[in-house]
């Protein structure tokens, strides 16, 4: 019972982590359309997010049902599994879009997306060296449980 116990402790701990790398990836292509939206046809916010496909919204943590005039009111809303300085980057970037001209609006996209990118792959190396070492200290921990009891 204990070693199944731990066993599903590490499967949930995998789901989490693939939710953060999925939401991750989510917003990186929500910014992309944003900033294609912006160089095409120089659209506003509202309606770049009123169009935008609602699986990719869902994906990055929107409420089903909800429609958004703003980024800044999606972020506040949705359901976040991203670290502390990757949603305040976020943050920050919502809060300053559509206040400045069409050339700012591409290059502040350009440069989430370029931190967005780098932080994607940080955590995916990081998921890759933690998965071994949280498999191997869960059925130790499990298995010395195990003789203990006995």
């Amino acid at each position: 019972m204990i070693l199944t116990a731990s066993l599903l402790i590490i499967l949930e701990m995998q789901k989490f982590e693939k939710r953060k790398l999925s939401q991750l990836s989510a917003y990186i292509s929500l910014i992309e359309y944003i900033k294609r939206e912006i160089e095409c046809f120089n659209v506003p916010i509202d309606l770049i997010l009123a169009s935008c496909d609602r699986t990719l919204l869902l994906e990055c943590g929107a409420n089903e049902g909800e429609e958004y005039k703003t980024l800044t009111e999606m972020l506040s809303r949705a359901r976040i599994y991203l670290s502390k300085p990757i949603f305040d980057l976020l943050k920050e970037f919502a809060d300053e879009f559509g206040s400045g001209y069409k050339a700012e609006q591409i290059r502040s996209c350009e440069l989430c997306l370029e931190t967005l990118y780098k932080d994607r792959e940080k955590q995916k190396e990081k998921n890759e060296k933690e998965k071994r070492v949280r498999l191997a200290l869960t059925l130790a921990f499990s298995l010395s449980l195990i003789l203990l009891l006995i």
